[in-house]
């Protein structure tokens, strides 16, 4: 996936010198989340999404735009990108905005920062289930739980960039949290609310749901 975006993103670039743009730095990226909620020992709600896109930054005759697309097609892409040149040319011109030094990305660290649990994307709808059906057991174990809603979701996104001026480069993340929400019979009339999620990067370390 880092290279079909690293592609992209290249492709961008080059449609856009063609176009007339003296440089231009480009932004590939896929995305996909998936969210469950749960309320009252039923499920509320199932969403799930996947999402591409691309964003260039434009650098024409000493002008500057940022403009963005999620129709990645050749065809489309190019005509996107050369109509993109010519409106930023009807801009004011910023002699302070240039494209970043090359010196500022040259040699930089190629280090990890562990933003990545392969075990997200094998997460499916039974784990998802049990995950609300266990929150939501534990928050109506309450007597003064008046209603509840529990929820899941995780995410994995991935991008890949390129520029004129040879810099190239990618990230990926993923994410995966859980938690509820609950309406309490307070004195009186009060009906008090909380809430509480947690999350992270990894799977690995969150508490474990069917501890309560």
């Amino acid at each position: 996936m880092r290279e079909e975006l690293l592609k992209a993103a290249q492709e961008a670039v080059e449609i856009s010198k063609s176009a007339g743009a003296q440089d231009a730095w480009a932004w590939a990226s896929r995305s996909r989340s998936v969210e469950y909620s749960y309320r009252d020992g039923s499920l509320e709600t199932v969403q799930e999404s996947t999402s591409r896109g691309l964003s260039v930054q434009l650098y024409v005759d000493g002008r500057y735009s940022s403009q963005s697309t999620t129709d990645l097609r050749p065809d489309r892409l190019k005509a996107f990108i050369a109509e993109a040149v010519a409106m930023t040319r009807a801009l004011e011109v910023d002699p302070f905005r240039k494209i970043p030094d090359s010196a500022l990305f040259a040699g930089r660290a190629a280090d990890t920062l562990d933003l990545v649990d392969s075990t997200v994307s094998t997460i499916n709808h039974d784990r998802r289930l049990e995950i609300v059906q266990a929150l939501d057991a534990a928050t109506h174990g309450h007597e003064k739980v008046i209603s509840a809603t529990s929820g899941v979701n995780h995410s994995h996104d991935v991008s890949a960039g390129a520029s004129s001026n040879g810099f190239t480069g990618s990230q990926e993340s993923t994410s995966f949290w859980f938690g509820a929400e609950v309406t309490v019979q307070d004195a009186g009339d009060k009906r008090p609310e909380g809430y509480h999620w947690v999350g992270g990067r990894h799977v690995g370390g969150l508490p474990d749901v069917s501890a309560g």
